[in-house]
C-alpha cells in the first residue's frame, strides 16, 4: 500500500516568481510541534539558529564536518539569476569558510557582527565549513 500527496501551486509568472521551491519546501517537510514540560534554560522562547535575509536561497542541510572540528552549512540558488545574501550565525562562530561537497577548503570567508554576506551564483550550491 502506498500513499501519495500532491500539491497544486497557483502562481503568476514562472516557478521562480511565484516562490514555488519555497512552497514546496514546506509541504513536504511541514513544521512539528514538541510539547514539552516547563523548565530552566538559556535560550529565549524564540530563538533562531541561522537566519537569511532572501528566501530565494533555501538551505538544505546543518551537519557535523566530515573529518573537522565545526559544522557544515548547505544550501542552494534554485533562481536563474545571481543572489547577494545576508547570512546571520549564532554566538560563538568565529571562523568560516567555503567548501567542496566532499568538504575540501575553497577560501576563507569574512564574517562582520555575526552576519556573513555572501554572492551565490543562478543555480549554485554553497557549503560553508564554521567553527
Amino acid at each position: 500500500s502506498h500513499i501519495f500527496r500532491y500539491a497544486v501551486q497557483p502562481h503568476a509568472g514562472d516557478w521562480r516568481r511565484g516562490r514555488v521551491a519555497i512552497s514546496a519546501l514546506h509541504f513536504n517537510t511541514p513544521l512539528r510541534v514538541a510539547e514539552c514540560t516547563p523548565h530552566a534554560g538559556d535560550l529565549p522562547g524564540q530563538y533562531s539558529l541561522f537566519a537569511v535575509d532572501n528566501d530565494q536561497f533555501i538551505l538544505s542541510a546543518l551537519k557535523q564536518s566530515e573529518d573537522r572540528a565545526g559544522i557544515i552549512l548547505r544550501g542552494y540558488n534554485p533562481t536563474a539569476e545571481d543572489l547577494e545574501i545576508s547570512l546571520t550565525l549564532p554566538d560563538g562562530i568565529s571562523s568560516v569558510e567555503r567548501v567542496s561537497l566532499e568538504e575540501s577548503s575553497i577560501e576563507a570567508l569574512g564574517i562582520s557582527d555575526q552576519t556573513l554576506v555572501l554572492k551565490v551564483g543562478k543555480g549554485e550550491i554553497v557549503s560553508l565549513s564554521m567553527r
